[in-house]
């Protein structure tokens, strides 16, 4: 059990409060920060604990939370645990984990330790249930409609991070969640949902929408560079000042971040995380030419997780070796940027090898400490043939091998608004699901390729070349066209929706994907051959 300070009188609170708003300006920012206290005093080893605890607790808030809080750090070896306050004070004792480290933060943050102006920690509470409106409709929403949260003077259960038998990457992300819950019950300035990727086409239109409590005004900006602009109403936007933002005629222009900026009576503010808007199209292509370049221009280049990389003769040109390579190639950066994959997706790269079994391709996912697994994976299987799925939703697998030292080019597609997935061999669809009632779950790591896990599990032992990340699902034709682009003669497919009975014939008297004279003149002699007249009676 961790242990903490006292609750501060109402007094005291009130002076300590009017000492930092004062002593603050509005942040234009939401994010957590931290300073050691005295590191220099500390054993190494304790440090090195610390820093990667609390660096790891606080860039978790700073995702998955709109929070202003300045943290000061310290090394107490006479606390048992850990201990924090509601000013902003850590002291680490004999426990310094990073789920310690997201528990005492939530101290820092109000949780058992408020008991101020507006409606304290304990007025929420009816015995050791949660009776606030917020964080109760938080818990229902993770655990069911029966679902109660509970709580004391100075813990909550479930999501509290008390032991480590509740921890979990998961469970910290909803900890997150619901310490938000917990502040908006407790009238403090706080963001309930944060705005979501939108993922839209040019002419199209999106809508950004977030749910805050306790606040007075809100006004949406535009992340730029070096400031965010604020957003006014015209042809383009709309609800600049409400908490839905909506965006028509899209343009390329329109591509980036927008955030939303909550104020109250005290001139404080807040802003959420943004939420990226994301155009139909390429977002990132590595061509593997001797390098992990992004050729997208999306600046999203790859690296070796044990540099150098090797290079070998590619099918177009150079390509990835993994050959005797237990290593694999990680994409900084696409850890929220490539999270839009739950509303479209296209994976395309060409390989070559010829060792059967479990090997990872590309993959974007969560497995350790996760449950249930999330994201998706693109492997071959015990037979060698090419499987692609969401890890909580479902997958396809080919009928034919891969691993047959050949080059082959993968495919694989998936379509947020109807949940099919297709999986495609050498431009050729070979399998294919639909899950209509899919939700997917979006993954905290970054893209892989090469293995099966971040962590480089079931590594690929071949070549991989020409991958290519795009944000929607590809039609049957362009992915015709990109295994024709690099291979010769052009191979033909008919992919019209033509019945049997109709397309029977050609200039070499085979089916041609065509409905014209040679079909007419093969129907029409089966027909005077086929023994059968027209008779009235």
């Amino acid at each position: 059990m961790n242990y903490f300070a006292s609750k501060a009188n109402l007094n005291t609170f009130i002076l300590v409060l009017i000492g930092y708003v004062f002593a603050w300006p509005a942040s234009l920012s939401a994010d957590i920060t931290y300073k050691l206290y005295q590191p220099d005093d500390w054993p190494a080893d304790i440090r090195s604990e610390i820093e990667t605890s609390i660096k790891e607790a606080v860039d978790l808030y700073n995702k998955y939370g709109s929070f202003n809080k300045n943290l000061s750090i310290r090394y107490a070896p006479g606390v048992p645990t850990a201990n924090a306050n509601i000013l902003g004070i850590i002291k680490f004792g004999g426990s310094r984990s990073t789920r310690t480290a997201l528990h005492e933060i939530s101290h820092t943050l109000g949780v058992g330790t408020y008991s101020g102006l507006y409606n304290s920690w304990d007025a929420n509470r009816d015995g050791n249930v949660w009776t606030g409106e917020y964080a109760t409709s938080q818990v229902k929403e993770f655990n069911g409609p029966e679902a109660v949260l509970h709580a004391d003077s100075t813990h909550i259960w479930p999501y509290g991070l008390n032991y480590a038998n509740e921890d979990g990457q998961l469970k910290r992300v909803r900890h997150i969640r619901m310490v938000a819950a917990l502040r908006g019950d407790m009238g403090l300035m706080t963001f309930l949902k944060e705005p979501d990727l939108q993922l839209a086409e040019i002419g199209g239109s999106a809508v950004f929408q977030v749910q805050a409590a306790n606040f007075q005004n809100c006004q949406w900006y535009k992340q730029g560079d070096p400031e965010p602009a604020a957003l006014a109403n015209n042809e383009k936007y709309s609800g600049v000042s409400t908490d839905t933002l909506q965006i028509s005629n899209i343009q390329n222009a329109d591509e980036g971040q927008y955030f939303c900026k909550i104020t109250n009576s005290t001139g404080s503010s807040l802003n959420s995380r943004p939420g990226n808007l994301v155009l139909e199209g390429l977002a990132a292509h590595w061509k593997m030419d001797n390098d992990l370049t992004d050729s997208s221009g999306s600046g999203f280049d790859a690296a070796h997780t044990n540099p150098p990389a090797v290079f070998a003769a590619g099918k177009d040109g150079i390509a990835l070796s993994l050959i005797n390579d237990p290593k694999h190639v990680q994409v900084p950066g696409s850890e929220d940027a490539f999270n839009f994959y739950h509303l479209g997706l296209t994976v395309n790269f060409w390989m070559k090898s010829d060792l059967e079994g479990w090997h990872g391709l590309v993959c974007k996912q969560d497995r350790d400490g996760y449950s249930p697994w999330r994201g998706y994976v693109i492997e071959t299987n015990g037979l060698g043939q090419a499987t692609f799925g969401y890890r909580e939703v479902g997958g396809v697998t080919s009928d034919v091998a891969v691993t047959d030292g050949q080059w082959h080019m993968i495919t694989a597609t998936y379509d947020g608004e109807t949940g099919e997935m297709k999986l495609y061999i050498d431009g050729e669809e070979n399998a294919s699901e639909a899950y209509p009632n899919a939700e997917p779950l979006l993954s905290d790591n970054p893209l892989v390729i090469g293995a099966e896990q971040v962590t480089g599990g079931t590594p690929l032992e071949g070549l991989i070349d020409d991958v290519r990340v795009y944000t929607y699902a590809k039609a049957d034709t362009e992915i015709l066209d990109l295994y024709n682009n690099l291979t010769e003669p052009d191979k033909h497919l008919c992919l019209l929706d033509y019945s049997e009975a109709v397309d029977v014939s050609g200039p070499e008297g085979e089916p041609d994907c065509m409905i014209d004279i040679h079909d007419f003149a093969y129907i029409a002699l089966n027909w005077q051959n086929s023994g059968i007249y027209p008779a009235s009676e």
